[in-house]
């Protein structure tokens, strides 16, 4: 095991503790936050967001009964996990990490515990690296000795630069087994928090973008197509905007249209058959 102290010069005796409770601070917090909706909460979880009749359709209804676990109609964005054993409120993800589903109350926790982790993982990384340099050029000092253990590098090929981090690597696995692991799982952590940039700049969740991913997929399908209510109203006298009116709406009285809620067929000669439309709309279920 390296003199780890000869090689860290003040710096990185600040940025190690400032590095460290960050991580441990945001898990805590995410694994004791929850989101789970329940009887006292319930009424406010069904105001917090409107239903947008698409993926999200009113609940109760035919296209979104009550959750059968939880004997309540689902709040909009909500999704019951079957680990929790409850609806959560804005549902995200159930992270096995944390074993908490990610929702509306922790969300943001989450979040710093990716970006502080991604932090944490590049700094232990180069830490790493620097420790190493650092030993190399004690082991290989020249004759007269080099002006510092860092300069031992300067007029190495990439070759014999990588042969010696070999030999040092095999010297003090201890110090460099660390220093992979952390450069190899910066890539994972970093990717998952630029994921979740994406979905708040996108305005959702990974439970709904999977929705919305479904959706795209049906339409493509001819499953599910999109039509105005005035249009669909020649053919389907019961259809009204009534629903749209309660829940906010698409804003011009246009949706999408789902087979099962106008009781089959299909539109201007344009639209799905009955059979193959009957297969409805994965991401309302």
């Amino acid at each position: 095991m390296p003199a780890v102290h000869i090689s860290l010069d003040i710096l990185q005796y600040i940025l190690l503790p400032l590095l460290l409770t960050p991580p441990y601070l945001f898990l805590y917090l995410s694994v004791s936050t929850r989101s789970t909706i329940h009887p006292a909460n319930h009424s406010h979880a069904m105001l917090t967001y409107p239903f947008d009749h698409t993926i999200f359709p009113a609940s109760p209804s035919p296209l979104a009964p009550p959750c059968r676990t939880c004997s309540f109609p689902k709040p909009a964005r909500s999704k019951h996990c079957s680990i929790c054993r409850a609806c959560i409120q804005k549902a995200d993800h159930h992270c096995v990490w944390i074993n908490n589903c990610v929702g509306r109350n922790n969300y943001l926790y989450f979040l710093g515990l990716m970006l502080s982790v991604s932090i944490l993982l590049a700094y232990g990384a180069w830490l790493g690296y620097r420790i190493l340099h650092v030993q190399i050029g004690l082991a290989y000092r020249s004759t007269p000795p080099a002006p510092s253990p860092d300069s031992w590098s300067r007029n190495l090929s990439w070759r014999r630069y990588a042969a010696r981090f070999a030999d040092i690597i095999a010297v003090h696995p201890f110090t460099a087994a660390p220093a992979l692991l952390a450069g190899l799982s910066f890539p994972l952590a970093a990717g998952l928090s630029l994921y979740h940039v994406y979905l708040i700049w996108a305005g959702m969740t990974t439970n709904e973008s999977g929705k919305w991913a479904d959706l795209r997929e049906d339409i493509a399908e001819g499953r599910v197509w999109r039509a105005r209510l005035e249009e669909l109203g020649a053919d389907f006298p019961g259809l009204d905007a009534q629903p749209l009116a309660e829940g906010g709406g698409r804003g011009r009285g246009d949706r999408l249209a789902d087979p099962r809620e106008l009781g089959g067929g299909h539109h201007g000669g344009g639209g799905p058959q009955a059979e193959g439309a009957e297969e409805g709309e994965k991401a309302t279920q």
